[in-house]
């Protein structure tokens, strides 16, 4: 976290620095923050990094939302 908060004085506006931020907030289990983060990057400069984990990030906010049927509910497959 030190590295992201130094890494964000030298240089605010780096769309690299902002993608790792992102980077290290999913790995904490922060989906919102880390959205955030690599939309910030994308807006900085288009790149396949922050691309590639918002779609992610977007898959697993979207099945945390999914209803989900209970543990002894009758599968019909």
């Amino acid at each position: 976290a030190e590295y992201f908060q130094r890494a964000a004085k030298l240089d605010p506006n780096g769309y690299y620095a902002v993608a790792h931020q992102g980077w290290y907030r999913m790995q904490l289990g922060d989906l919102a923050g880390a959205k955030q983060q690599f939309e910030r990057s994308e807006k900085l400069m288009p790149n396949p990094f922050a691309e590639s984990y918002l779609e992610i990030i977007e898959r697993k906010m979207a099945e945390a939302a999914a209803p989900t049927a209970p543990d002894n509910a009758i599968r019909l497959t």
